[in-house]
């Protein structure tokens, strides 16, 4: 049965079903992780390894990886208290994305809305 599911008939059970929510997320299934399984999502698959996540570009993000968590550390080994990972874990990956993809954490975005 899982053959038959996984090898020959792959591509009738590859393809996730419609739902609102998944459409208000994905930008009406415009993103690689919940659209369906057509020539886009092969398309933006391809675009995303050879560009977004190709060797070169991961490792030219390593200075900002380092850096945030050199700095998360420090933050928090000053403080001397017991550390929530889960907590950690959140703010220095959006620290990272938000710093790759936009120049700038989060906080500094907050910072400035502020007039500070």
């Amino acid at each position: 049965m899982a053959k038959e599911i996984l090898k020959t008939n792959d591509l009738v059970f590859c393809t996730r079903p419609i739902l609102t929510g998944y459409k208000r997320l994905s930008y009406d299934n415009k993103d690689n992780v919940l659209s369906s399984y057509n020539e886009y999502w092969r398309e933006m698959s391809k675009v995303s390894t050879l560009h977004l996540f190709s060797m070169k570009q991961v490792t030219s993000f390593c200075p900002v990886r380092e850096q945030e968590v050199f700095d998360r550390m420090k933050t928090q080994s000053s403080k001397k208290q017991v550390v929530n990972l889960s907590d950690e874990t959140m703010v220095l990956t959006s620290n990272i994305i938000c710093r790759v993809g936009f120049g700038k954490r989060p906080s500094e975005y907050k910072n400035r809305k502020e007039g500070r």
